[in-house]
């Protein structure tokens, strides 16, 4: 399962489940998040989620609310994907050695 169609469903149940969204109301992904009568706090409790699942954090989530479905999905993605890229290459590059350190420390 791609990394995009995971956050889907993980945003899909969150908001059937705990935000109480019908789920017809999902199966348009051009519907903004503002249209799906969420309030701030059910925005950032679905973002508690993402971050305790996928360890990424968003600094202001209320801009969010403005996005649709399809948008959110592919920002939320964008974030994680960015964030496994950054892990992957963790440590390929050469650390600089401590201020004061000698070559045969």
């Amino acid at each position: 399962m791609s990394t995009t169609i995971a956050i889907e469903q993980m945003i899909k149940d969150y908001m059937v489940g705990s935000a109480g969204v019908s789920p017809d109301k999902l199966d348009d992904p051009e519907r903004k998040l503002s249209e799906l009568g969420l309030d701030s706090l059910s925005v950032i409790e679905m973002l508690f989620e993402v971050e305790d699942k996928y360890g990424v954090h968003v600094d202001d989530p209320m801009p969010l609310k403005e996005l649709n479905l399809r948008e959110l999905y592919a920002f939320i993605a964008e974030l994680v994907e960015n964030k496994q890229d950054s892990s992957k290459n963790a440590g390929s590059e050469p650390v600089p050695a401590p201020a004061g350190a000698t070559a045969d420390a």
